[in-house]
């Protein structure tokens, strides 16, 4: 009932709660027409995601053939039982029974991904399989909860699934929900530097502006022999000047800096906080360095303490690997070789310091923030892996299935250990 698809869309489309799963991921385009949600997942993309509510959109009726033939042989009685008795056909090169384990296996783990609800949608409501499932037609009835995520949930739920290579879901989080817009400016990373790259060093009709910036981004992340090419190869004046005096790359780097940070390096970044809010809390500058790289770049650990509190991914990197903690330790390094001798004075008017003005103390405290952060991510990672490795070789020690008092036993041993 069109009427009844619309409530429910209605009922899940802002609801972080609430995702879509189809059997392939050519059904996606289908429920789309239905469904506005951003979380529509094949059974494939699903697997290992868990939501309070799912909804499965013509699971069954999309291959009704194949779920009529697997119900064919079943029958009540068999499924109320206890225990299912089944068994290897009596021909083990009688292979035709295969190809039903991927419709089983993906009802199976499209049934499990809700937590607390399930609803079914389905062209054929009386389909055998679903009257053997005990399935009932719900009519025209929705029982679903109308909720709408905030902006911070929506935002978290992308993190999670970009951090699990769900691309398509999150980019769609971001573009449908969260309205981020693309950034205005020319990024360059891979084929965009690329390109600039071979109009700079083989078309002669280059103009000034492009082998400037070609410049700027090699003075940015410290790749010299580019421009050094430039000016041995091709002459370029300002090539030339920089590759004959070393100090020159010195200064031009300084000066590059203040620009590309002006914003970083303010007590008052909400600037920053506003571009992220537009953009995305990861999108790039044109230099593809993210708001995080550039903070702990400018030594702001407040900026860079709310940018992590704000979901920032301290593991991307830029075009050469670097990730935030190593820009912010590059700095380190760089501050300690110009101003070991004389740290130079603290200027009031400004917010954090600026660790080539004033000392690698904010630096420091930026890459031990960052730091933390990652270890703590590994961390919950890691227990999270040894856990389901755990719960693999040993099944029976669940915490469903452990004995009462075990776990107080347990801990009474480490306590107090038991001699022998």
């Amino acid at each position: 009932d069109p009427a009844t698809l619309a409530r429910l869309d209605e009922a899940v489309r802002k609801n972080v709660d609430f995702a879509v799963i189809v059997l392939r991921d050519e059904d996606k385009a289908r429920a789309r027409q239905t469904f506005q949600t951003p979380l529509i997942f094949s059974v494939q993309e699903a697997k290992g995601l868990e939501y309070p509510g799912v909804i499965l959109y013509d699971l069954i009726g999309s291959h009704r053939q194949a779920y009529q033939d697997i119900a064919a042989d079943l029958t009540e009685e068999a499924l109320d039982g206890e225990e299912l008795r089944f068994g290897r056909a009596g021909n083990k090169s009688d292979k035709s029974a295969d190809g039903y384990k991927f419709y089983l296996n993906a009802l199976y783990v499209a049934l499990t991904r809700g937590i607390e609800q399930v609803v079914m949608v389905e062209r054929d409501p009386h389909h055998p399989l679903l009257f053997l499932l005990g399935v009932t037609d719900a009519g025209t009835q929705v029982n679903v909860k109308t909720r709408v995520s905030s902006a911070q949930e929506w935002a978290d739920e992308a993190r999670r699934l970009q951090a699990q290579g769900k691309t398509e879901q999150a980019e769609a989080i971001g573009r449908d929900v969260l309205k981020f817009r693309p950034v205005p400016w020319e990024i360059l990373a891979d084929d965009a530097y690329d390109q600039l790259r071979n109009k700079v060093m083989d078309d002669p009709d280059a103009t000034d502006k492009e082998r400037r910036t070609f410049i700027e981004y090699n003075v940015w992340h410290q790749q010299l022999f580019p421009i050094q090419v430039l000016a041995e190869d091709y002459e370029y004046p300002a090539a030339v000047r920089l590759m004959e005096n070393p100090a020159q790359v010195s200064t031009a780097y300084a000066q590059l800096r203040q620009k590309v940070l002006d914003s970083y390096l303010k007590r008052n970044y909400k600037s920053v906080l506003w571009d992220t809010d537009l953009y995305g809390i990861d999108h790039r500058n044109r230099l593809n360095a993210t708001p995080l790289m550039l903070a702990a770049c400018a030594g702001n650990v407040p900026l860079v303490d709310e940018l992590l509190k704000r979901g920032a991914d301290p593991e991307l990197t830029d075009q050469f690997g670097h990730a935030a903690g190593l820009y912010a330790l590059t700095q380190a390094m760089m501050y300690k070789e110009s101003q070991a001798d004389a740290p130079a004075p603290r200027r009031p008017d400004r917010g954090p310091p600026d660790p080539v003005e004033a000392g690698s103390g904010g630096v420091r405290r930026a890459v031990q923030n960052v730091l933390r952060h990652e270890v703590h991510q590994l961390s919950l990672e890691r227990r999270s892996v040894a856990g389901r490795e755990r719960q693999r070789r040993h099944p029976q020690t669940s915490p469903r299935d452990r004995p009462a008092g075990a776990s107080a036993e347990r801990r009474q041993d480490q306590q107090h250990p038991r001699p022998g």
